[in-house]
Order: structure tokens, then C-alpha cells, then sequence
């Protein structure tokens, strides 16, 4: 979200990608990266979204809090409605990553 508004993938994507995400990563150094077969190849979001996911589900972290902090939808109505997870509570959860 910008502003408020909703990200819209179709309209969006390329101006994040080209005047946010590739300059963060570049001035990290880890823009680009040597697949398995030997290409040169650049991140993308998903790769940091399943990495994360990964890092989280191998050490056990609650799930729920995870789909909260990744902005997943749960699947279940009475998670999605009636779990009120605070920002600390989000936190802590996240802190606990190794």
C-alpha cells in the first residue's frame, strides 16, 4: 500500500520495480544472484517472500502471525475476522526469527 491505496499489480509493478526495488537491492549488493545451472539472474519479491516463509515454518514461528506480517489472506473466515493481532505481538513474533 501507497498512501492508503492498495498495491494494483498490472499498473504498478514496473515503476516499483525500477525506481524501488532494484536500486534497494543494488545498493545492498544483492541485486543479482548465480542461479543453480550458472545464470546470472536478479531477485525478485517472491524470492524474499518464500525465504522468509522458509527461515519462519523451519523454526516452528506461529503461522498465523506470519500470514498477518506477509499480508496473506488465511483462509479461514474466523482467523481473518475475529484474530486481533497487535503490532507488538507481531513484533515479538518476528524477533524470534534466527
Amino acid at each position: 500500500r501507497k498512501n492508503g491505496t492498495p498495491f494494483n499489480f498490472s499498473t504498478q509493478y514496473s515503476s516499483f520495480m525500477e525506481g524501488y526495488w532494484q536500486p534497494k537491492l543494488d545498493a545492498l549488493g544483492v541485486l543479482n544472484y548465480e542461479r543453480h545451472d550458472g545464470e546470472i539472474a536478479m531477485h525478485l519479491p517472491h524470492d524474499i517472500r518464500s525465504t522468509f516463509t522458509t527461515r519462519w515454518t523451519e523454526q516452528e514461528l506461529n503461522e498465523i502471525k506470519r500470514c498477518k506480517i506477509q499480508g496473506h489472506a488465511f483462509g479461514n473466515i474466523g482467523i481473518d475476522v475475529y484474530a486481533k493481532l497487535n503490532i507488538e505481538d507481531l513484533t515479538k513474533e518476528l524477533n524470534k526469527l534466527k
